[in-house]
């Protein structure tokens, strides 16, 4: 890839430059919208809004840098007023923002969420994310906001998940919210003890959503030798190993591998089946003493 081709232990150059620079400040959230408890609701997404209820400032479909995008290239933070006066805050990533604010449709949702199919979640400004695949569920018309996916690990009742559903026979009022644990306020079925819930959302840097990913066919040769070695970042060894139902995805397999290293270094590579439900975890030093083999799997740099 070197416009001088390949070398091999060359000394036909005369010096090396190196540069360097930190990566943009992350943007500011801006306010996109509120909707009360009891009153009518709005499109986030889109901007509109039925009779009476709150403005959309800023409409998400004006942040997000492509129409095809989606919102997917856009981060939300929702704050929940409780009727006690406190306010807790999610985060999210990755979502089909399109789809998620939908409040006119009766049908289910079906489709891709994400680049990779993976979105992410987390109660606060630091800390791992936890992420989830399929694509946004739409039960019925009366799921107006919602940040569910077709995997139990992000339900409205799991995790971090967020359903704000109608109360009357109308589709279209912000009623009752269901919530997973994650939520400071707790898991919460069909609750009315909350004032407002506040929509803020922001671009994100494209590193943050595509992952600069770089593979090569072939497994370790030497994997009879690491995967008694989980759980560290040394050689012999694998930093984790994953298996889930279902056929893995590279972006699905970097999202496991960015959690269930947490605590034991930096994820360097890893190593998906393309066609099973394995993923590998390695570490730079990991990754440099291994040699590649075989096919029905890629080894992908970070």
């Amino acid at each position: 890839m070197w416009g001088m081709g390949l070398q091999s232990a060359s000394t036909s150059w005369s010096k090396v430059e190196v540069y360097a620079r930190l990566p943009p400040p992350p943007l500011p959230f801006t306010k996109v919208t509120e909707v009360n408890q009891g009153g009518p609701i709005n499109d986030p997404y889109t901007g509109a809004a039925q009779s009476g209820a709150p403005a959309v400032a800023v409409p998400i479909s004006s942040m997000t840098a492509s129409a095809s995008d989606f919102g997917t290239d856009v981060e939300v933070k929702l704050v929940v007023h409780w009727g006690d006066g406190n306010q807790y805050e999610m985060y999210y990533r990755n979502f089909r923002l399109d789809q998620v604010f939908d409040h006119t449709t009766t049908s289910d949702h079906d489709g891709p969420t994400s680049p990779g199919d993976v979105v992410y979640c987390r109660a606060g400004t630091s800390g791992p994310w936890t992420s989830s695949t399929g694509g946004v569920r739409h039960g019925n018309g009366g799921w107006n906001w919602k940040f569910e996916t077709r995997s139990n690990n992000m339900a409205y009742n799991t995790n971090c998940g967020f359903l704000l559903h109608r109360e009357s026979s109308s589709n279209m009022d912000a009623g009752i919210i269901y919530n997973g644990p994650m939520w400071g306020m707790g898991s919460q079925s069909g609750s009315t003890s909350w004032s407002k819930v506040e929509v803020f959302a922001r671009l994100m840097s494209p590193s943050l959503y595509t992952p600069p990913i770089v593979c090569s066919t072939g497994y370790s040769s030497s994997w009879s030798g690491e995967h008694g070695n989980t759980g560290i970042a040394t050689y012999p060894g694998v930093m984790a190993q994953i298996a889930m139902p279902g056929d893995y995805k590279h972006n699905a397999c970097y999202a496991e591998c960015m959690s269930a290293v947490q605590g034991i270094g930096t994820l360097y590579a890893f190593n998906v089946h393309t066609g099973g439900t394995g993923c590998r975890c390695y570490s730079q030093a990991q990754y440099e003493a291994i040699s590649l083999t075989g096919s029905g799997w890629e080894m992908c740099t970070v």
